[in-house]
């Protein structure tokens, strides 16, 4: 580890933000270093920059496996629960989604969807109890507005002939569940699907 890898926080000296992400990376069970990969590109954070820092890191235990979790890092993904699902997704050998893909109608907007597979005419979306529970995240609406608001979304999206999805934590952290949940929308899977295929 060189000096560049030290930074001092609040009076504290600690590994950087890259370094700390590949050690992560090496070290961590393969959903949980996506979630902190995810989070990082998220903000603005180039994978470029990413790869480089394990570059420079070499050698190191767990290489290969922080090799490919900055392969599969995606800033797009706006949650843990949608850096797990992503996970899950692949380990599945469900196809890959577009993520975060905008939809409108004649009246206007929709919004974005987490997850979707325009050519099979599949949406889905991860949803936590945060979206409904925590005030904060609710933009001054009640928990009630909030679920007739993603009744209305969901019908709008339905009726542009999507089949719409939905999924929570336990189902996103089992890929078998996810693939089974995700099949019954008729998405096709395939388990031969290896994450050295993802992330060569």
């Amino acid at each position: 580890m060189g000096s560049e890898d030290i930074v001092e926080v609040d009076g504290l000296h600690s590994t950087s933000l890259l370094r700390t992400g590949i050690d992560l990376a090496a070290t961590m069970s393969r959903p949980d270093a996506v979630v902190v990969a995810d989070a990082i590109v998220r903000n603005g954070v180039p994978r470029l920059a990413l790869l480089e820092a394990w570059l420079h890191a070499q050698p190191m235990r767990g290489h290969r496996r922080a090799q490919e979790v900055i392969a599969f890092a995606d800033g797009r993904a706006e949650s843990p629960l949608e850096s797990v699902s992503r996970v899950s997704m692949h380990a599945g050998g469900v196809p890959q989604p577009a993520l975060q893909v905008p939809y409108s109608d004649s009246a206007g907007p929709i919004g974005r969807v987490d997850f979707a597979w325009p050519a099979l005419g599949v949406v889905g979306e991860a949803d936590g109890d945060a979206k409904y529970l925590d005030a904060g995240l609710r933009g001054g609406r009640s928990a009630e507005r909030v679920v007739l608001d993603e009744k209305v979304r969901e019908d709008r999206l339905r009726a542009l002939g999507l089949r719409v999805v939905r999924w929570r934590w336990t189902t996103a952290m089992d890929s078998r569940a996810l693939a089974t949940h995700l099949a019954a929308a008729g998405l096709p899977f395939d388990r031969r699907t290896s994450w050295s295929e993802c992330c060569a």
